[in-house]
């Protein structure tokens, strides 16, 4: 088990390493740069004006010296600044990250929240009406894209009933209440988006835990559907649900950074994406490298979980 831990642990600073490079390199393949972006056709005309810019936000440079510089800032856990604003990158994800961390943390607990109890029924009431209307369900929350969804609400809700969600963000410290009024719509729909999946892999699993020999002695011992479902069969079925919980991290990212957007927070998605449309390279690279970082200790968390829910583990 400590082998185990220990080698997941030693591939965390090289996948990151691996990351910086390809964030770096694929970000300096989007077409124009941030002269472009701000200088428009003036560089073009004034070629001096262009390459002044250029040594003044550090692009005049190498990409291996500007690679090298970037490292370096990273080691001191600078992750630079932008270079359209000149503020420090890392002291707006202090502000952008708690936005982010709610809306995936809430949208993740109301999938599971209704992907799971909904999984457990539709295995236990297998080939019923409602096992038939759940499964169609999950179908649908994957066929049906979350934003999609999201801005049918606010159209017809404008157009309808006058209603429109609130544009001033109020952080969760300032007024809870007011808080989750803004924040429970997107990340119900981001918890839908996510729950599809993780139903119908639910099922899956507890229809083949509910197959076991161990669950006919189970109930040969009369023990209550309730006992049977919580205390035996729950936890085996879980494993593989563990690992696509994790997985969706990454869709999890995703769908934050669309709907952030559709409704206006001021999140990393958000900052992202006016970013790259700046191409603003610090702030691509510090958010990527960020993204990224969730994702890595994400599928470590699911290693490590995998080890406490199954001591049959090893290191292959």
């Amino acid at each position: 088990m400590q082998v185990y831990v220990i080698q997941r642990l030693l591939l965390v600073p090289v996948t990151l390493f691996g990351v910086t490079v390809v964030v770096f390199g694929l970000v300096r393949l989007i077409p124009g740069d941030t002269v472009d972006q701000v200088a428009g056709e003036f560089a073009s005309f004034d070629p001096e004006l262009g390459e002044k810019l250029r040594e003044e936000y550090g692009l005049s440079a190498s990409i291996p010296q500007q690679y090298a510089q970037w490292l370096g800032d990273l080691f001191e856990g600078d992750l630079g600044k932008s270079l359209l604003s000149q503020r420090s990158v890392l002291d707006e994800l202090r502000h952008r990250l708690p936005v982010t961390f709610e809306l995936g943390a809430i949208g993740l607990f109301m999938s599971l929240l209704i992907a799971v109890p909904v999984g457990i029924i539709s295995a236990v009431r297998q080939d019923t009406l409602i096992d038939y209307v759940f499964r169609g369900g999950a179908i649908a929350l994957l066929a049906i894209p979350g934003f999609w969804i999201a801005i049918i609400i606010i159209t017809l809700g404008a157009r309808w009933f006058l209603w429109a969600p609130p544009l001033q963000y109020t952080g969760f410290l300032t007024d809870p209440l007011a808080n989750l009024r803004i924040v429970w719509l997107p990340a119900l729909l981001l918890g839908l988006g996510l729950s599809g999946a993780v139903m119908r892999l639910t099922r899956t699993q507890m229809l083949e835990v509910l197959r076991q020999d161990y669950i006919r002695t189970a109930w040969a011992k009369g023990l209550t559907e309730r006992t049977v479902i919580a205390r035996h069969a729950l936890k085996n079925a879980l494993i593989p649900i563990v690992t696509i919980i994790g997985l969706q991290v990454p869709v999890l990212v995703g769908g934050t950074v669309i709907l952030e957007q559709v409704f206006s927070l001021p999140g990393v998605g958000r900052y992202l994406v006016s970013s790259t449309a700046a191409r603003d390279y610090p702030v691509i690279q510090g958010v990527n490298l960020l993204i990224a970082s969730v994702v890595i200790l994400s599928n470590l968390v699911v290693d490590l979980t995998y080890a406490y829910l199954d001591p049959r583990v090893q290191v292959q």
